[in-house]
């Protein structure tokens, strides 16, 4: 009998339905202070409380919550904007003028463009996932307009044309097929490149409200603690880990299967 296998995707979107649901089993109020701050990890409180006497499990489950919200924004800003660049740079006329910004973009260290968006925009949540996704929506885009190059090489679209189809006909019918399975493999490992980076935006305090359970927020209040109860720091960092390597390893069985 054949072994069962999801498909990656499929998968991808199973974690992080798990993920965005994970808030449900927290045992207490991530913003509740409590009057035992430092306490080590025991029964009731399987990984200790902060400063403030807050349950740092209920905290990371109510951060991976908003880390991965923030990273699917991400992605969906990353994915338009890319594909949108991609589209635009099929046109003879103009392509030239869309790879010199797509090139100009990537030249961009993506945290300096990060940060000047969200000054741009404004210190807040969705701003950052809106700047994580532009930085990363040049990179999208260098990779579909050279798979489009290499895809419309192929034999059936040389055939399609030869037989007399448009130039936007070839390109939806028969390049575009061929694409989504490449576009959805780098789409989980923006995904993965997102939490690293809103997790960093979050440790310099540029994401949100102080105090709020975020993953890069927690850690960074951990750092004033970390001789006292490393267990505030350690638990978000992990879990910043998992969700860094779930993707990655999501995304190599697509690239695999694609």
């Amino acid at each position: 009998m054949k072994k069962f296998r999801a498909h990656p995707l499929l998968l991808f979107a199973l974690i992080v339905a798990v993920v965005l649901l994970l808030p449900l089993l927290a045992a207490y109020d991530p913003m509740r202070m409590g009057n035992a701050p430092y306490l080590a990890p025991t029964l009731a409180h399987p990984a200790g409380t902060d400063s403030f006497g807050r349950d740092v499990l209920s905290r990371v489950l109510a951060g991976m919550q908003q880390t991965a919200l923030m990273g699917l924004a991400s992605v969906v800003t990353a994915v338009a904007m890319g594909g949108l660049l991609s589209v635009i740079a099929q046109m003879k006329a103009i392509a030239a003028i869309v790879q010199a910004v797509v090139m100009a973009g990537l030249s961009i260290p993506p945290l300096i463009l990060m940060l000047a968006i969200i000054t741009w925009l404004g210190q807040s949540s969705l701003a950052a996932a809106a700047a994580v996704g532009i930085a990363y929506s040049f990179g999208v885009a260098r990779i579909l307009i050279n798979a489009a190059a290499a895809e419309g090489q192929e034999p059936h679209v040389e055939a399609a044309y030869a037989l007399g189809a448009s130039r936007w006909h070839m390109l939806i019918q028969h390049v575009l097929p061929g694409l989504t399975g490449l576009l959805a493999s780098y789409a989980v490992l923006v995904f993965a490149y997102s939490v690293t980076q809103l997790a960093g935006l979050s440790f310099l305090g540029v994401t949100g409200t102080p105090g709020a359970p975020e993953l890069g927020l927690m850690m960074a209040e951990s750092r004033y603690t970390i001789r006292d109860a490393p267990w505030a720091g350690i638990a978000p960092a992990l879990a910043v880990i998992a969700l860094i390597v779930i993707a990655n390893r999501l995304s190599d069985e697509m690239t695999r299967r694609s």
